[in-house]
Order: structure tokens, then C-alpha cells, then sequence
């Protein structure tokens, strides 16, 4: 018998329609990666909570999900998703080891504000794991040799 697997990745939450997500996951015995926006957290921690119990991995996504904040540099990038980490961690007990991109990896919308911003987000997450970045896991990032 031929096993086949699909990962499933949901973005930009939580959202009103999470919940309903998860009965769905779990009616059908199965998980997702959840990359969250930090603003969406304050209001729907009860949400995370649910996510983490149910075995649900989460993930960073940004915490306004504006680009011009988020993409301004390396830096604000790094400062935005660690902000999201922090609550995540302080609601669950477990910082998250995997990122996802506002826009995607390949997106060009971050070039409007940070020439080369995608190109030196991947260089630094493909020469880790380095200590000061604490994301082992990026989504939809692909090496330069691939």
C-alpha cells in the first residue's frame, strides 16, 4: 500500500473560521502548520491554546502582517517575528521553531520597501542554525542551489 502525505499550512491567523478549521482537523484526524499574526493572538489566545493541545504545529508568520513594517530591513523583520514568537511561548509554554513569510518567500512585494530583503533573509536563514535567529524552519524557502 502506497502511503501518501500532505502537509497542510494555514496562514494569516487565527481568525473567526480557525475554530471550525480545527473541528475539521480533528474530525478527520489530522494536523496542520499554523503560522499566526501576533495582533490576531491578543484577541483569540484561547484559540493558540486549542491549537497547541491538539497537536496542531505553530508557527510565525509576523505580528501586523503589514510589509512595509515587516520589510523596512532584516532587522525589523526579525524584531516583528520575534515579538509574535514571545506570545506564542508565554501562551504555550513552547517558543515556535518555524517562520513563514508575510506575502511568501518569493514574494516581490517586499522589494517595494528592502532591495534584496527576501535574498538576505534566506542567506542568513541558510547559514544557521545561528543562535541570534531562533528559527530553524522556514516555510516555501528554497537554497540557491536547489
Amino acid at each position: 500500500m502506497n502511503n501518501k502525505t500532505v502537509y497542510l499550512t494555514i496562514d494569516d491567523g487565527p481568525t473567526d473560521t480557525t475554530e471550525h478549521f480545527l473541528d475539521v482537523m480533528k474530525k478527520h484526524h489530522s494536523h496542520a502548520a499554523i503560522f499566526v499574526v501576533g495582533e490576531m493572538i491578543k484577541v483569540r489566545e484561547n484559540i493558540i491554546r486549542r491549537i497547541a493541545a491538539e497537536g496542531h504545529s505553530i508557527g510565525v508568520h509576523a505580528y501586523l502582517h503589514e510589509y512595509d513594517i515587516v520589510y523596512q530591513s532584516t532587522k525589523a523583520f526579525w524584531e516583528d517575528n520575534l515579538k509574535t514568537r514571545d506570545m506564542i511561548e508565554k501562551i504555550t509554554g513552547k517558543a515556535p521553531k518555524i517562520v513563514c513569510f508575510p506575502g511568501g518567500s518569493s514574494n516581490t512585494v517586499s522589494s517595494r520597501y528592502c532591495h534584496k530583503i527576501m535574498t538576505d533573509l534566506a542567506e542568513v536563514v541558510y547559514s544557521i542554525i545561528r543562535p541570534e535567529i531562533p528559527f530553524p524552519i522556514v516555510c516555501g524557502i528554497r537554497p540557491s542551489s536547489a
